[in-house]
């Protein structure tokens, strides 16, 4: 495959690279940016496709697959730790048309792109239950129903209890699936380690209900009192894991660029572009549970 380089300049100096042309229809970009994790740390991604259609997946992982590379789909990174300085994986970067399409008998068809305050801000307006717990998360809904999002397991609201069926690109194919199949679990799914699949649109279903207040407000109202909403986070960090080893670990890094939030214990807040002090938290909370025989998954997309 033959790839042309150019060097442009992108608005405000914030993200610049060069761009290589492998065909006509897809650009591949080296880009540095802040922008792609809610943690803001600063990274050189190698490979970064925008995906418009299904065509551009079908191109970005015959490209991957020619490079001997793995792929990562990224939405609003609300959820995605990038791992090292230089990032090999080939970035899918979610720029599928953004819609919501009332499909009958209360289903709603929604583009994977859409961000999840806007969906939540149109089921109010129509007078429409929805998971409005998620309205301070600043997800794309490709990325809400990829990991399951919701509250805790006590609260047991999440994203899945309205959902139906999911339209998604794979293996060089779209599939429609129903919710059934996905393996809707606690905060995750079948795309939590499907990294090279692409969800297209799900289909909801979102009965008539009437408010007697504003659920996004009320939400946002109580994310601002007990969530670090402020300082750059990607969320919940672990599903499961020791309440009494992250209080240990806690400990330790109280005077870290990175630590943990004072608010939510499994959220870190960081206040560095550097991505190892991050890396640093995540590896003594690994180590710990290691050490004492534990449990301890992440929540959080972790990539390359």
């Amino acid at each position: 495959m033959l790839l042309l380089a150019t060097h442009p300049l992108f608005p405000n100096g914030k993200l610049y690279g060069r761009i290589l042309f492998p065909n006509q229809d897809m650009k591949i970009v080296n880009i540095r940016t802040k922008k792609f994790s809610w943690y803001k740390t600063d990274h050189e991604f190698a490979n970064v496709i925008d995906i418009k259609s299904a065509e551009d997946y079908y191109e970005a992982i015959k490209y991957a697959q020619s490079k001997n590379l793995t792929c990562y789909t990224l939405g609003n990174g609300s959820n995605t730790y990038f791992r090292k300085k230089k990032i090999s994986t080939v970035i899918l970067r979610n720029c599928l048309p953004d819609f919501i399409r009332p499909a009958g008998e209360d289903l709603f068809e929604v583009s994977s792109s859409t961000n999840v305050p806007k969906l939540l801000r149109y089921l109010y307006s129509e007078g429409r239950e929805g998971p409005f717990n998620l309205a301070s998360v600043p997800a794309t809904v490709g990325g809400a129903v990829a990991m399951n999002a919701g509250g805790g397991k006590t609260e047991g609201l999440f994203i899945s209890r309205y959902l139906k069926s999911v339209s998604y690109l794979c293996n060089g194919k779209r599939i429609e699936a129903n919710v059934s199949e996905l393996k809707m679990g606690f905060r995750k799914s079948l795309f939590s380690e499907r990294r090279d699949c692409i969800i297209i649109s799900a289909t909801f279903r979102f009965p008539k209900t009437e408010f007697i207040s504003n659920p996004v407000t009320e939400r946002l109202d109580w994310a601002r009192e007990h969530q670090d909403l402020k300082i750059p986070n990607c969320g919940s960090v672990w599903r499961a894991f020791s309440f009494p080893l992250l209080r240990l670990a806690e400990n330790l890094f109280r005077r870290s660029p990175a630590y943990f939030s004072k608010k939510s214990l499994i959220w870190i807040s960081n206040k560095s572009t550097d991505h190892r002090h991050i890396l640093k938290i995540l590896r003594v909370v690994r180590l710990l549970h290691l050490i004492a025989f534990r449990k301890c998954e992440h929540e959080i997309r972790i990539v390359d």
